[in-house]
């Protein structure tokens, strides 16, 4: 994993006190790529619905914008659906001052350039987006690509900004022959994350958190058959101070089961997360804690929503 830090010197920004630039003080992004996802038998052949004997699934989409920890605010999208298919949730974006947000950039999956974020300078702003095509287990099963990105920007005063994407997806099943599952796809992760505030803003802070989890569990024993959340896509970027990018290299994963039975019941899921967290505060938050805890208090909150089965969306 390539990880490059540039801290500053920090006892020199506490005591001049130099004012900022027009760049906001805490500023953060996080994207996740990933493409070819599918679940394959002992052969290679793709699972489609004709493999299984029984079948229950509960698919849950959102970009959010978010203005304390675990709330949301100034709008939000997701949806609810048994299967993905296509699902392209409006890109959704906020700045403080009552300042336009744009222009926006929907379906940009790419770290923005040095130079900024394609917003007003000098303003806090939190934005997230994601696109989904592609589908696990439909006949004919395509293979699913996931797209999601979360910034965040505070400018000082006492704003807190998130932006976050979340897709979550759970099937139970029993198999109509014994066979092996097996999950693979290809993934690319990118962080960067700014915190270059002095004087009163020194610790003004963002903070971003990529997260890849797949799990496979035997629902009628209760043993855990495999949990995945590799290194490259499952870390927090905080950096006490200076600029912190994380660009794990792209690469391709899989994680196969034993064999499974067709008398146990299985149940399957993944959840895939960016997200950014940006504060002004004054006490200081060594390593972002606080801001990963606002991203676990958000997958929480997300999962409880998932239980519903209407698509639903707001602005």
């Amino acid at each position: 994993m390539k990880n490059t830090r540039l801290g500053i010197l920090l006892a020199i920004c506490v005591l001049s006190g130099v004012s900022s630039s027009a760049q906001a003080y805490g500023v953060g992004e996080s994207i996740l790529r990933v493409s070819d996802l599918k679940l394959t038998d002992s052969v290679g052949a793709r699972y489609t619905s004709a493999k299984f004997s029984t079948l229950s699934s509960k698919a849950f989409a959102s970009n959010l914008n978010h203005y304390s920890p675990g709330h949301q605010g100034e709008g939000g999208q997701w949806s609810y659906s048994t299967n993905f298919g296509v699902v392209d949730l409006t890109t959704n974006c906020g700045i403080d001052s009552g300042v336009p947000c744009g222009p926006t950039y929907p379906n940009y999956f790419l770290p923005f350039s040095p130079d900024g974020y394609h917003f007003v300078p000098g303003v806090g702003y939190r934005y997230a987006d994601q696109l989904i095509k592609g589908d696990l287990i439909i006949s004919p099963a395509t293979p699913m690509s996931i797209d999601t990105r979360g910034d965040a920007a505070t400018n000082g005063g006492n704003g807190y900004y998130g932006g976050s994407s979340l897709v979550q997806f759970d099937m139970t099943f029993k198999l109509a022959s014994a066979d092996r599952l097996t999950l693979s796809f290809d993934a690319d992760a990118f962080s960067k994350v700014s915190n270059n505030g002095s004087g009163v803003h020194f610790f003004d802070r963002a903070a971003s958190q990529v997260k890849f989890e797949a799990r496979l569990v035997n629902t009628t024993t209760g043993a855990q058959i495999f949990s995945f959340a590799p290194d490259e896509l499952n870390f927090l970027n905080a950096p006490w101070h200076g600029d912190s990018v994380m660009d794990p290299a792209a690469k391709s994963f899989s994680v196969s089961s034993s064999l499974l039975n067709t008398s146990d019941e299985y149940a399957f899921s993944f959840t895939q997360l960016t997200a950014t967290f940006a504060s002004a505060t004054a006490v200081p938050e060594p390593s972002g804690v606080a801001m990963l805890g606002a991203g676990i208090g958000l997958l929480a909150f997300l999962r409880r929503r998932s239980h519903k089965s209407a698509a639903l969306g707001c602005r």
